[in-house]
């Protein structure tokens, strides 16, 4: 938060907005695409489950471990372009 505002405490005037507004896109479109493969992770999970719940819980793990990547890589990304 503090690099979206630009300072610590307080804010650099008229960062906040600008730099929100980046956040915000970013993170819509991984919403977007989490939310767009969620059907298909879905299917994989329930067809998983002819091996057991463990399989079912792979599934699924891995999907969140695919979103945390790819949300991490978003914020280092943004970090880096706030300097």
């Amino acid at each position: 938060l503090d690099r979206t505002k630009g300072a610590a405490v307080g804010s650099v005037p008229g960062l906040y907005p600008q730099r929100n507004a980046l956040v915000r896109e970013r993170f819509d479109a991984l919403e977007q695409e989490f939310e767009a493969e969620l059907p298909e992770v879905m299917a994989q999970a329930l067809a998983a489950g002819e091996a057991g719940p463990d399989a079912q819980a792979d599934v699924l793990d891995a999907f969140s471990a695919r979103c945390v990547e790819r949300t991490v890589a978003a914020v280092r990304g943004l970090l880096e372009e706030f300097g």
